[in-house]
């Protein structure tokens, strides 16, 4: 807290804030303002009290003091978050892996977490690399995640890396989820993110290209050939 520039001292064994650098007369119809800011405790109720005096002789002093509360509501919720890492491209036969990130943004232990991850069907090479497991079903999409705590303590994540074989074409789109029994913000339960394939087209060398014409043109003078002894 400040005032035009000087900042204000706070005793934290009294509470008395002092030296906000006010003017110490007011005129006539003259207003200051301050704007108080604290970090709320973690639970019960902060009062402020202002206090304004003078030397001058008043009419009305009753109105020299205002205070005010707020009441702090601890937070005692469990917040799940996922997120998800996929390359943007990935060349068709190749294993892509994908990063996973199961976290706890609440301040109290998350319970009943249940995960989950969706692949198009019919995708081939799917599995966990290492802890936890994974079972894909590969009618359905539907990749059954074991071996990961059902509980997350505050602050807590957990990650895994599912990998796949990249098909000839299209893409895969991939969809992680968790949740608790008492998850507050299903918001950022779900995340999604995928890859499109394409078809590696090897490259000759200049060596190679060279070959190449030299060999199509001998088939080419070879056709000739034959044309004109046909004729």
């Amino acid at each position: 807290m400040s005032y035009n520039g000087v900042v204000c001292g706070y005793n934290s064994g009294t509470g008395a804030v002092t030296g906000c650098g006010l003017p110490s007369s007011l005129v006539t119809g003259q207003t200051v303002h301050l704007t108080l800011n604290y970090t709320a405790p973690a639970s019960g109720t902060v009062q402020v009290t202002s206090t304004v005096g003078t030397e001058t002789t008043e009419s009305n002093a009753a109105n020299n003091s205002a205070t005010a509360s707020t009441t702090i509501t601890a937070t005692t919720t469990a917040d799940l978050y996922t997120t998800i890492r996929s390359p943007a491209t990935a060349t068709a036969g190749n294993a892509v892996q994908i990063s996973v990130t199961y976290g706890n943004l609440g301040s109290v232990t998350a319970t009943g977490v249940s995960y989950q991850l969706t692949l198009p069907p019919g995708l081939s090479g799917v599995r966990c690399d290492g802890p936890p497991v994974c079972n894909y079903n590969s009618r359905t999409g539907t990749v059954t995640v074991t071996g990961l705590p059902d509980t997350l303590d505050p602050g807590q994540t957990v990650n895994l890396t599912l990998s796949y074989i990249m098909p000839v074409s299209g893409s895969v789109i991939v969809t992680t989820n968790v949740t608790a029994a008492n998850d507050s913000n299903p918001n950022n339960n779900t995340a999604s993110a995928g890859a499109m394939g394409f078809v590696d087209i090897p490259t000759l060398s200049p060596t190679a290209l060279l070959a190449l014409i030299l060999l199509m043109w001998g088939c080419l003078g070879q056709i000739l050939r034959l044309r004109g002894i046909r004729g």
